[in-house]
């Protein structure tokens, strides 16, 4: 069996699946492999007949990989990765050593909507959380609208392997949508959580080239617990990395 996975893994070009991470398969997944869908569509969209022997060998190949790798992601072509985690907690190089290194640039898409706000023409270096408190929510609008933009042009662009949609995971209802349309598109639906210690998190963010208080820091600690418990509701995987103080991000 494990020579027969080799040989599968070989032929579809599957990469080395990484083993010092946590992750949980969630109920959409399970609904997904045990129904009778067609590989990368959801599970509610169904063939008219029964697809050639063929397609269904190569669900079968992916669903046992999928099932001996540690990561889900790997198996699949076109993956939509959620992140979630606290500012400073080391998303972005977690993101450039597992997403960004080593790929075709046309093939990864990075949506950051702390990256849009930073495009702002009223955007202040010296006082980055004013936009996001202004109660008039402008600018973190705008922001919204530019990355709600660029992530309905990267699921209909076939060419887009890995779509990565960087952030804290709190805007739970937002989320949960963008993970549907992803899916729809025809995507492995994964949210991937950086869990890192607030103290951690505060001292970090507290020296980046666009600083966050500490304050707005332990409000987006108080919704983590529910970002992972609704990412496992919504997510076809979710993956929980673990970084201390002293890890190295990029040994993951």
């Amino acid at each position: 069996m494990r020579l027969l996975l080799f040989v599968l893994a070989s032929l579809m070009q599957v990469p080395p699946a990484a083993s010092r991470v946590l992750v949980l398969p969630t109920c959409s997944s399970v609904r997904q492999r045990l129904s009778g869908a067609v590989p990368f569509l959801p599970a509610s969209v169904q063939r008219p007949k029964p697809p050639p022997l063929r397609s269904r060998l190569k669900r079968l190949a992916y669903l046992l990989l999928h099932t001996t790798v540690s990561r889900g992601e790997v198996v699949y072509p076109r993956v939509a990765v959620f992140m979630i985690g606290l500012p400073g907690a080391g998303k972005s190089r977690v993101i450039n050593s597992r997403y960004v290194t080593g790929r075709r640039p046309s093939s990864v898409e990075v949506l950051d909507l702390d990256a849009e706000i930073a495009e702002h023409p009223e955007f202040d270096l010296d006082d980055p959380d004013r936009l996001y408190l202004d109660h008039s929510l402008q600018a973190y609008s705008w922001a919204d609208a530019r990355v709600e933009e660029r992530f309905s042009a990267a699921i209909a662009n076939s060419s887009v392997k890995r779509l990565v949609i960087d952030g804290t995971g709190t805007n739970f209802a937002r989320r949960t949508r963008r993970m549907n349309e992803a899916r729809e598109a025809g995507m492995f639906v994964k949210a991937l959580y950086i869990r890192v210690p607030c103290r951690t998190a505060i001292a970090r963010a507290s020296i980046r080239r666009r600083p966050v208080s500490a304050a707005r820091i332990r409000e987006y600690h108080a919704k983590m617990r529910d970002a992972v418990k609704c990412a496992r509701e919504s997510a076809d995987e979710v993956e929980i990395v673990d970084v201390s103080h002293h890890a190295r991000i990029t040994h993951l």
